[in-house]
């Protein structure tokens, strides 16, 4: 099969001449060239001024005629057109139109759908001048064809332009800024949609630079989120402010890196997102205030006796005692007050717009200091806090305050997920180390919860409560991944629920 072109054809003594005279057809270099034509996938074929084929490369198989040289001297209107006898066929006006351009040495490319086959395909005609008598230099005409089946080429333009489409209707109803940088921080190209009753702060422009567009501080996050992007090739989130004359506008942003140079960058205005999760920790706070002036109520007047003792019988004596007698009255005094001290941070400690601070605390020490705060309130509701310590090693990196705000939303869900009578709720706070983790777990043996509630417990608004926001979950894991660590919640339905928060562990040296 992949000798056909030097065969000798039966019909045209010009091909026969070709084929023959002409080192492109012929010899070695010629079987070269041909093995070079029948790995190509195109259907590649050589027809005389008439439109005969005079030779083909293998691919004509693919028309389903397996004897090749029957192919030799069929015009190449009926390869294509096997059943076809109109004289005004499309594909022999587009060959009239080609054998014009060809005369005139130029190349002639025609698209056309094949019914039988349910095909695209593109022709392209290329002239080729042959000298057939060297003295009175004349010449014979000849065409390559080349024929490309296009059909998944348009089947991929098709899909394209619905994806493009589908991406289209997704911009226009999600406000936005895209921005297409280089990685100097030029604006290649851009868009922006925001609500309609908003303006947006920026004056955008292609071929400026972001430090035209951004104030400084946000512009210092960008060059970071860029280098960092690129560096590490991967996708770099940041939240930005853009000060506006209606008040700031919050954003966040995706940093992609985009080819060799480049950076797409996709920026959510999240200012109403952010304006109702802050209402929401505050309302979860002031629900949280509750168990804690619970606690204080009781804790606050044990240390205030103590001291009024202590020092009463300390005055008492203060002739008697020796000045080692003193001291211990003292420190008893000192200890009392520290506990007090404790109790008045934990309402201080309820201010949302604090940064967290990430240090190291103990965990032991952290869940001694919670359980006085719920452990009245819980008590009163028949509902028993018991502690499960598997590791004294118990060094963790968090905000104190930010843990403790995430602790009472826990235990808070977990009283809410018990029934109304029972002699056996329980609720049990543990603490267990987890390679170079420590995980403190708060488990409950309540009503549990089904697996679609599992699917949707931290989308913002969703919950099941009668009177719930919907957030306190989303705050809860916004505090989590701003301290470096997660939360893992399993539950059954009649079984109870285990939550796990997970902290990075302070590694002993």
């Amino acid at each position: 099969m992949d000798d056909h072109f030097s065969k000798t054809p039966t019909t045209s003594g010009k091909a026969a001449g070709l084929a023959y005279s002409d080192p492109e057809w012929g010899g070695k270099g010629g079987d070269v060239w041909h093995a070079a034509l029948n790995a190509f996938r195109h259907l590649v074929l050589l027809v005389d001024d008439d439109g005969t084929i005079c030779r083909c490369n293998a691919n004509v198989e693919e028309w389903q005629i397996r004897q090749l040289d029957k192919v030799i001297g069929m015009s190449f209107h009926k390869l294509l057109h096997p059943y076809c006898n109109d004289k005004k066929c499309y594909l022999l006006t587009a060959w009239q139109e080609a054998r014009t351009k060809m005369a005139q040495h130029h190349s002639y490319e025609y698209t056309i759908h094949d019914p039988q086959r349910d095909q695209e395909l593109s022709i392209i005609f290329r002239p080729i001048f042959s000298t057939r008598n060297h003295d009175t230099q004349s010449q014979e005409f000849y065409a390559i064809i080349v024929i490309t089946d296009i059909s998944h080429i348009n089947e991929m333009k098709n899909e394209l332009c619905l994806l493009k489409t589908e991406l289209e209707m997704l911009y226009d109803v999600i406000p936005h800024i895209l921005l297409r940088l280089n990685n100097k921080g030029m604006i290649i190209d851009w868009s922006a949609r925001l609500m309609d009753d908003e303006v947006l702060p920026l004056r955008l422009e292609k071929g400026h630079f972001i430090h035209y567009v951004f104030p400084v501080p946000v512009v210092n996050q960008f060059i970071k989120a860029m280098s960092q992007s690129c560096q590490e090739n991967t996708i770099v989130k940041i939240q930005y402010q853009l000060p506006a004359p209606q008040g700031n506008f919050l954003f966040d942003a995706s940093f992609l890196p985009f080819g060799a140079d480049e950076i797409i960058v996709i920026s959510r205005d999240i200012t109403e997102k952010a304006r109702l999760e802050n209402i929401a920790e505050s309302v979860q706070m002031m629900n949280n205030l509750g168990y804690i002036f619970s606690g204080i109520r009781h804790e606050i007047g044990n240390p205030i006796n103590s001291m009024k003792m202590t020092l009463s019988v300390l005055k008492n004596n203060i002739g008697n005692y020796s000045q080692e007698k003193i001291l211990e009255y003292a420190n008893r005094v000192l200890n009392e007050i520290n506990r007090v001290e404790y109790l008045l941070t934990s309402l201080k400690n309820f201010n949302m717009y604090e940064n967290l601070t990430l240090k190291e605390i103990s965990l032991l020490s952290f869940i001694e200091r919670l359980l006085p705060l719920v452990k009245e309130d819980f008590k009163k509701r028949g509902i028993m806090i018991e502690t499960d310590i598997k590791t004294q090693d118990d060094k963790a990196f968090a905000d104190s305050r930010a843990l403790q705000q995430v602790m009472l939303n826990l235990l808070s869900n977990a009283a809410d997920a018990f029934p109304e009578r029972d002699d056996n709720l329980k609720i049990v706070i543990g603490l267990r180390k987890k390679g170079k983790m420590l995980e403190l777990t708060v488990r409950d043996n309540g009503v549990g919860m089904s697996q679609y509630q599992l699917d949707n417990l931290f989308k913002p608004f969703f919950t099941s409560k009668q009177h719930g926001t919907g957030l306190g979950l989303v705050i809860v894991k916004k505090l989590m991944m701003q301290m470096d660590g997660n939360i893992e919640i399993e539950s059954k339905v009649d079984e109870g629920t285990l939550v796990r928060l997970i902290l990075r562990k302070v590694e002993n040296e």
